[in-house]
């Protein structure tokens, strides 16, 4: 999910035509839609029935810290170095999201 929303960030970084534009925008939809859900899901699985709630809450409180907080950047970015640039730059919290997500599912698998 989220590797298709940094695809699109990619794309979008290097677009030149309204076509491209539009590619980018389904393929960060994809992403962020699908990403939203699993990342929500996943909350909620670590958590027993009675904390399911302050696990929501917890999630959403930090969700829209990072949309603060990213936002923020962002515009803080793309004033010093350019709408493109700030897209790939934006790539790399994506990515470094996806290992730790990943590394906690390896780790959590394994018995020590």
């Amino acid at each position: 999910c989220w590797t298709s929303f940094a695809a699109g960030m990619a794309c979008l970084a290097k677009a030149e035509s309204f076509a491209v534009f539009l590619f980018a925008a389904c393929l960060m939809t994809l992403g962020f839609g699908g990403g939203w859900s699993v990342c929500q899901a996943s909350a909620l699985k670590c958590e027993n029935e009675a904390d399911k709630g302050a696990a929501s809450a917890t999630y959403f409180l930090v969700n829209d810290f990072g949309m603060l907080t990213g936002a923020t950047l962002a515009g803080v970015c793309a004033g010093k170095y350019g709408y493109s640039r700030t897209f790939l730059i934006f790539i790399i919290p994506i990515l470094i999201g996806m290992g730790i997500y990943f590394a906690r599912r390896i780790f959590a698998e394994r018995k020590f």
